[in-house]
């Protein structure tokens, strides 16, 4: 029996979660605070290539494009997608018409870190803006913020506009309360 993603194990392969830990690790010895802008970029073409591979796994399974999807079917074939592909269960909610949230449970770049240290799934965050940008034909911004209910294993993303996710940022950054 085939994988489900076949498509998208065409160009691509497994690395270990680890893998992602050790590499920001290293970055971050190397270039100090910059250490994020890698992993995004590589997690960004990451997430360019798995839209490509769900737009062809659609189509084999005659759905159509993503857009034509309702939006419940859309939410339910990325999360089996990020799950399929051993990144974890991805859920997506509209919060309010700028931002969307993305919660996921069990996700693979997640690890324990100290309490002061912010959130960094850096790889994720730009696989992300990379799928959902390539899927809607046009930049989208993801930042990762604390989960709702943190949780060994939870991540909780927002993503929309660049326009809105540097407002949100800038919000945060002066304390206060978003989505």
């Amino acid at each position: 029996m085939s994988h489900p993603f076949a498509a998208a194990r065409r160009n691509q392969f497994v690395v270990a979660p680890e893998s992602l830990h050790i590499l920001g690790a290293a970055l971050a010895a190397a270039t100090g605070s910059n250490a994020a802008r890698p992993l995004q970029e590589a997690g960004y073409a990451t997430g360019v290539a798995l839209a490509a591979a769900f737009r062809e796994w659609l189509h084999e399974r005659g759905e159509g494009e993503p857009g034509e999807l309702p939006l419940s079917v859309f939410g339910e074939r990325v999360r089996q997608l990020f799950a399929e592909l051993g990144w974890g269960e991805l859920r997506m909610r509209a919060e309010h018409e700028e931002a969307s949230v993305l919660e996921a449970e069990r996700w693979a770049e997640w690890r324990t870190r100290a309490e002061d240290e912010a959130p960094s799934c850096h790889f994720s965050t730009g696989m992300l803006a990379g799928f959902f940008g390539e899927l809607a034909g046009q930049p989208l911004a993801v930042l990762e913020v604390e989960p709702a209910e943190p949780a060994p294993g939870a991540c909780r993303f927002l993503m929309g506009s660049e326009q809105v996710m540097d407002d949100v940022y800038a919000r945060l950054e002066r304390g206060e309360a978003v989505v």
